[in-house]
Parts: C-alpha cells; structure tokens; sequence
C-alpha cells in the first residue's frame, strides 16, 4: 500500500465510495424521513376519519333517543309498564335506524325492556345498564359479552325521569372493514388488552403477532411491519377500549428497498468506472515516476551518470523529470567540491589528517621506504596576537606552498593535522643523508614570510619518523611522528627523531589514565591516603596532619603520586581525584572524631579544582555529609595554581575562608608571586619549599631565604610551616628562626590511617620526648 500507484487508486476508489456512501446515507436518511412523515399524515387522517364517523354514529344515536323518549305514547307506556307497546316501540325504533341494542330501565338500572335477541346476558346486560344511567346523555363504548358497542342513555321524563332509554349500535367486523375502506388503515378495538373486533384476520393471537411482527432487512436491520397508532376512546366506566390503527409498512418497504438496491448497483458501477479511470491516470502518472525511482537508486548508489530520457507523459511529469536530469548535473559538481573539501584543509588546500593517512597506507602497502616529518610553527601564536589572524593564515598558506615545493617527488604527501601542525611524506635520495636534505629544506623554510611588507620570521619544531624501521602502518607511523614532535617541543630540540620504545611510553600513560579511572570508580583499595605529622614547634605537639594520596596499580605495583597526579590533570581527571580525597579525609576525619581525635588536615588542590564552578559547592556538600567542622580543613594550593586564574582565583579563595576553611600557599619561594600580591590573598599559611629546606644547615644562601620568609609571613599575620626536614639541626634552626611548624622524614613519613593513631600516642608520650 505504499506504493504511489496503489495510493492513488485507493483515494479514487476512496472517494467515490465516500461519495457513494454519502448519497447512499443521505437518500437513506431523507426516504425515512419522507416515510415517517407519510405514516404521521396517513395515521392522523385515518384518526380524523375515524373520529368523524365516530361522531356521526353519536349523533344518530341521540337523535334516535331523543325521539323515542320524547313520544307521549311510549312515556305513557313506560309509566304503565305496559311491556307490548314498549316492546312494539323499541322495535319500531330499531328497525328505523338500525338500531342493535334498545333497552328501556328503571331509574335503578333495573332492565324494564329490551329488544328480543338471544345473544343478550340479562347479568351483563344490568351490569351495562347499571354503568350507563350514571353517563346520561355521553355517547361512549361500552363492551358486553365480548362484543363493542357505540351507546347512548337518555332519561324518560313525565315529567320527572321514570326511566332511562340506552341506544346502541354493535361495532362488528363489517364496520370495522368499513372503516378500513374509509382511512386505509387496518383498525382493532381492544378491551384492556383483548381484542373485541378488528378488520385483520384471525384470531386474536394472531392479530396480536401481526401488529407486532418485525422483519430483518439487508441482513441486519430490524424493522416493524405495521406503524401503530393506539389512542383510547370515550368507554363507559369501569372499562378501558381503545383503537389502533396500523398502517401495513410492506409495500413502503418494498418500494424503499428497491430504490436502495437502485443506488447501490449505481454506487459500484461507479466505483468500477473509478477504478478504471484511476488505472489510467496511475499509468499515465506513476510509470514515469517508477523509471525515475530506479534512475534515482542508481544515482544513490554513485552512477552519477543516471540521466533520463524523457518522452511522454504529462507537462508536469516532464518537467520533473527536467529538474532530476538538472539536480543530476548539479550533484555531481557539488559532491566533487564536497569530496575535495572532505579531503583537504581548507585554508592551505593540503591534505587533512583522515585523507593523508589513506596516503601513508597506500604508500606503505609498495613497501618504498620513506620519512614522515611532523613540523610545527614555534611562533604562530605570537603572529596572530601581534598581526592577527590574517597575517597567520598568510604564514600557514606561504609554509604549505614551500612543502610543496621543496619535497619533491611523485611520493610526496603533504597535510595539515592541526593548527599549526604540518605532516609530509617524502623520500630522501639515496645519495644525500636525511639529515642534510631536512637541514636544507628547514632553511629554506624558515625564510621570511612577507606579509603587507613585513617579513614575518618563522622557525619550527620537527618530529621525524622512518618506514620501514619505526612502524608498519600509517596510524602507527603517524602517532610516533607526533610523539617525537612533542618530545622535541619539550626538550627544545629543532629536529628530533623518534625513538624505540617512546610510542610503548605514550601508551602506557594512555592505559594508566584508563587505569586511574577505573580505580575512581571502583574504589577497590588501589587508592588510598597517607598522613603526614606537622608539628609544632612552639609546643611540640601534632596539631596537624597533611593528606597525601597513593596508588598500587594492579600492573604495575606502586605509582609515584607526581606521575598519576599530572596525568589526571592533563586527561581532565584531576577534579574527580580532589573529590574522591576529599571525600575520603571527610570520613576519615568523622572517624577519628569519633574515637576522640580532633586534628586538622591539609587536602591538596589545583588550579583545575579552584576553576571549577562546582568546587565550592562540592566540598560544602561533602563536609555537610560527614559531619565535619570547616576549621578542621585546610586547602593547600601552589604559587602556579594562584597565577593562572588570579581574579577567579581569589575570589574563590574569599569565599573558602568567609565559610571556616584554613588557606596555605604551598611551594613557596618557586613560583611567580610579588609580595604585592601575596598581601592581596586570603589566606592563612604559607608552606616553605622544601628545595630550601633539604640543606637549611648546610646553606647559609637557604637560611636567609628562609630567615626572611618566615618574618615576611608573620609580618602579614600568617604561619609558616616548612617541609622537608630531614634532620634535629634543621629542626632546631627553624626553631630559632620562629618557624610555626614544620615536617618531614625526620619528624615521620607519611603514616598510613592504621599507623596514625598509634604513632600519635608514641609521640605524646613524655617519657619518650623528655
């Protein structure tokens, strides 16, 4: 059903079925409509007729009673009780208007009279009799021995009322076919729920049945087949009759059918022409469509070459087809652009780095030897702070112009990896060493780029790698061409070789970085804290202690803390690091609380912890968590991590000390800070380094450093601790000198958390330290 075709045929074939159903539904509703209607006028005028012959019948029968009870003769008569002339009148009378019942009584309702017959009850009769006098002068219907009849009672007056005179006619099948013949309509009196006479025929169960009698048409529609119309009708009292007239719906039924059976024949020979029509515009429409689908599949799958022939069809057709043999042309321009910009660097035109490794690869595969040469700008930076970009983009163009140029050869490969990063492929000839050919082509490389008249005035870094010798593969000759790049950028060597086993060393940082965040996560006992003693020098006593991690990797046994430390801070690992610390001396802390120790630690952090926008919010939440006082916290940060953020920097560092935290500027004396800086921070300690301490009593240079120092900081209200003391004569000198605390090997090494506390009470002991 998805296809175009056959969409197009279901909505053609849809909508003349909606249409169809539409005039189906609507014909339908207004020929019910138009039926209803028709059964409404005919019951009513069957109603009126029949009320009006009801009236007549009335009419005749007072006048008939009025005669009669109006002749002096039969007044006399009923006065007398003389029962032949009664007799003689009420015949009479009932041969004159067709009279079925005369009955004479007393004023009780006693039968005086009647006129001969042997279907009369004399029981029913009285009981008749007896309702009617109390109805005087109401012509109604009145039911007796099963049978119905229109009476009327009148009052014999000489002058007083003697008797009562009752007038009736029977209302019997003829009549009530009469009465069919008069409103078309078959018409039953019922007594209660009895039927007295009908113009149906049959018995009254089967009346019963045919006026409620339903037929299922079209299968699934339930209908009645006579409309019934019962009202009831003035009766004599204690009984109830009523007419119904039925209308026989068959023949509307019939005629309805058949025009429905009409519309539906029509409905689907409309819908056969539909269909056939719709075949026609699918072909007209979707033939050309479906050749243009296959010529689109194979454009898609690269034969840029699809185009169409066009003939036939509609205008519009053509035109699309048009438009696609257009696109076609104007694609394949496109992606050839599209394919060159995907391969190349767009402001030098070389290579880019997933291009020119496809290069390598190639060439690797014809086993030529050849060299790789990574070459970085050394002052691209500055030009583009000094000139701006444009004088950059000059110097990066002029350089990829001259790889060009100076590696010759039908094998050379030249990209650009990154910013100012270049990557050549080339041969060196047989008779000229590497070396000398590199060292002639960097000179003429670093000759002046003129820019607007300046010349700019460019030297380089340049890593270099060997096929066959240093690698196998161009993913793998490309990384150790990066890594002698890097090497030479930090020894500030000019050109530099890779080496064997440099590429194992760079992957064996990469596998310690995964290895480190393993360990995060797992917290499985590779990483764990060490404590360090601080002591005080004025009371000897522990006061503080210095947090310090440590590492067992699984590989390779114990990691030095400034190896896995800076590798955190370049993989971007070093905040989740300072967290997990912190984290780690908080419950410490709580534990020690708990066994009745309260010392302060130093936690360590960097520049990365200070920068980020969580820090604070971080080591608030974790001190909140453990339960532990601020001012049992101090923050150790370097001389280097200050420098680099300074306004952010401070700002952070007011906000540690407003909320209980203890600041200490740890290194001092190797860094870059002024005094007049260091009178801005706020901070509580400074930490001496310890390359001024290692030799304290050896140097007289170191103690006046020191010497200094330790007064400068008291002199800005801050303590002074110094690391590194390793011996009593370095104590005591600090000692002198006024020093707040110190630490080192020769007061402890870092103590694991078991030994803490042991070590603690060893100390505090004053027989060991009198």
């Amino acid at each position: 059903m998805n296809k175009l075709s056959h969409q197009v045929i279901a909505l053609c074939i849809g909508l003349v079925l909606v249409t169809c159903a539409l005039v189906l539904s609507s014909f339908w509703w207004f020929s019910s409509r138009y039926t209803q209607e028709h059964i409404r006028i005919t019951v009513n005028g069957a109603t009126q007729v029949f009320s009006q012959y009801s009236s007549t019948r009335a009419e005749l029968l007072s006048t008939a009673a009025q005669v009669l009870t109006a002749d002096y003769g039969f007044k006399q008569a009923v006065a007398t009780r003389d029962q032949s002339t009664i007799a003689s009148a009420l015949a009479n009378q009932a041969g004159r208007i067709d009279a079925d019942l005369m009955v004479i009584s007393d004023r009780n309702g006693v039968l005086i009279s009647h006129t001969e017959g042997s279907e009369f009850d004399n029981r029913s009769l009285e009981g008749l009799v007896a309702s009617l006098v109390q109805q005087v002068g109401v012509t109604v219907f009145a039911e007796s021995d099963g049978r119905l009849y229109q009476v009327i009672a009148l009052p014999v007056r000489a002058p007083v009322t003697i008797a009562y005179a009752i007038v009736g006619f029977e209302i019997d099948e003829n009549d009530a076919r009469q009465l069919k013949a008069l409103t078309e309509l078959d018409i039953t009196f019922y007594h209660d729920n009895r039927v007295l006479v009908s113009s149906l025929a049959g018995d009254t169960a089967a009346i019963h049945r045919n006026l409620n009698e339903v037929e299922r048409s079209w299968g699934f529609w339930i209908r009645p087949k006579f409309a019934n119309n019962q009202r009831q009708i003035p009766s004599v009292r204690g009984q109830t009759v009523s007419v119904v007239l039925s209308d026989d719906l068959t023949g509307i039924y019939y005629s309805f059918d058949r025009l429905v059976l009409t519309t539906i024949i029509i409905a689907f020979a409309i819908v056969a022409l539909g269909l056939v029509v719709s075949i026609l515009l699918v072909n007209n429409l979707t033939v050309p469509l479906a050749r243009l689908a296959i010529k689109v599949r194979r454009f898609a799958g690269g034969d840029v070459n699809s185009q169409i022939e066009i003939k036939g069809g509609s205008k519009e057709i053509r035109e699309l087809l048009h438009a696609y043999n257009d696109m076609v042309g104007e694609i394949k321009n496109r992606e050839a652009h599209i394919l060159y910009q995907a391969q190349h660097d767009l402001l030098t035109g070389l290579m880019n780095r997933d291009t020119l490794l496809q290069a390598i690869d190639l060439v690797v595969k014809d086993q030529q030897p050849f060299y790789l040469f990574a070459l970085q700008l050394r002052d691209l930076q500055g030009i583009n702070d000094n000139l701006g970009f444009d004088a950059g983009d000059a110097c990066l163009k002029e350089i990829a112009d001259r790889l060009r140029r100076l590696f010759g050869g039908n094998l050379a490969k030249h990209g650009r990896l990154e910013g100012d990063v270049f990557l050549s492929l080339a041969v060196c000839p047989k008779e000229v060493p590497c070396a000398e050919k590199l060292a002639e082509i960097l000179d003429q490389l670093g000759e002046p780029v003129i820019f607007h008249g300046l010349n700019l005035y460019v030297s380089f870094s340049v890593g270099v790698c060997r096929f066959p010798e240093d690698g196998n593969s161009g993913k793998t000759l490309v990384r150790r061409t990066q890594i002698a790049l890097d090497n030479a950028r930090k020894q500030g060597l000019s050109v530099r070789y890779y080496q064997a086993g440099e590429d194992e060393a760079h992957m064996e940082r990469l596998s310690m970085v995964e290895d480190l965040k393993v360990a995060l996560n797992a917290n499985d006992g590779q990483l764990f804290m060490n404590y360090q003693p601080k002591m005080n020098l004025a009371n000897n006593r522990i006061e503080k202690l210095e947090a310090l991690i440590r590492w067992v990797r699984p590989k390779t046994g114990f990691v030095p803390p400034d190896i896995f430390i800076e590798l955190a801070e370049r993989a971007g690992l070093i905040l989740e690091l300072t967290h997990w610390v912190i984290d780690s001396v908080l419950a410490q802390l709580a534990a020690w609380k708990q066994e009745g120790i309260g010392i302060q630690v130093a936690i360590n952090i960097s520049a990365q912890d200070l920068m980020h926008p969580e820090f604070f919010d971080r080591l608030q939440a974790s001190t909140q968590r453990h339960g532990v006082d601020a001012r049992f916290i101090t923050l150790e940060l370097t001389e280097r991590d200050l420098m680099s953020n300074e306004e952010r920097g401070v700002a952070l560092m007011q906000q540690l000390r407003d909320a209980g935290y203890t600041l200490s500027v740890d290194d001092y004396g190797i860094g870059q800070s002024s005094l007049g800086k260091l009178k801005q921070l706020p901070i509580h300690e400074l930490k001496i380094d310890k390359s001024f301490i290692l030799k304290l009593d050896e140097s007289d240079t170191d103690q006046m450093i020191v010497r200094s120092t330790i007064d400068l900081g008291h002199n800005l209200g801050l303590s002074v601790v110094a690391e590194g003391v390793e011996n009593l004569a370095t104590q005591q000198l600090l000692r002198e000198m006024g020093c707040d605390y110190i630490q080192g090997y020769y007061l402890s090494k870092p103590l694991s958390v078991d030994a803490v506390r042991p070590w603690l009470l060893d100390h505090e002991n004053p027989r060991k330290h009198a």
